[in-house]
């Protein structure tokens, strides 16, 4: 087995096309979010990859990253624009303090999933996975970037507060939003 990583990146239309990347996106996310905090199962993972991925697929500047090894993924992120018409921007309008709103929402992007399976976990993967997301936001001018963390997901909270990125508000019982600037905020 090799542990060389190839790295591959995909719009949406390109994942849309492809129902075997579909399936193996699930795989991996079934895998990834098993275990504790989350105990997901494969149905659960087909829900998402058929329903939520799916949806987003066309979202402003959605953007994928998958890592194989041998040819098998073992992880993938993506992230997309947000945008006042989808539900998450309009979500957080509607629960954040009106000017927490206003400091993250508006040109900002979304950190929307980020998987690894289990058999890779400590080895940078994540990292990587997620450096590319962020770094393709930037690209697209995103002035901030969000996410949404269990509370009970250690390692990944971890990983994303050694980049950067901290909590701005509980949304349900266990969901910490988290966000981290991308672009200069411009004097007043």
């Amino acid at each position: 087995m090799s542990t060389a990583i190839a790295m591959r990146r995909y719009d949406g239309e390109s994942v849309r096309a492809d129902a075997a990347l579909q399936k193996q996106l699930a795989e991996v996310y079934a895998d990834a979010f098993s275990g504790p905090p989350y105990h997901g199962t494969l149905e659960q993972a087909q829900t998402w990859a058929t329903e939520r991925l799916v949806l987003q697929f066309g979202y402003p500047a959605f953007h994928l990253v998958t890592a194989e090894r041998d040819g098998r993924l073992i992880g993938f992120s993506y992230g997309v624009l947000g945008a006042e018409d989808q539900w998450f921007t309009q979500m957080l309008r509607a629960r954040l303090p009106a000017l927490v709103a206003q400091t993250w929402l508006g040109a900002h992007g979304e950190l929307v999933e980020l998987a690894v399976r289990s058999e890779a976990h400590g080895h940078g993967l994540g990292g990587a996975l997620h450096d590319a997301v962020v770094a393709h936001l930037r690209d697209v001018d995103a002035r901030t970037a969000l996410l949404v963390a269990d509370a009970g997901a250690v390692p990944a909270r971890a990983l994303y507060a050694s980049r950067g990125w901290q909590d701005i508000a509980v949304l349900a019982s266990g969901k910490m939003l988290m966000g981290i600037r991308l672009a200069a905020v411009p004097q007043r």
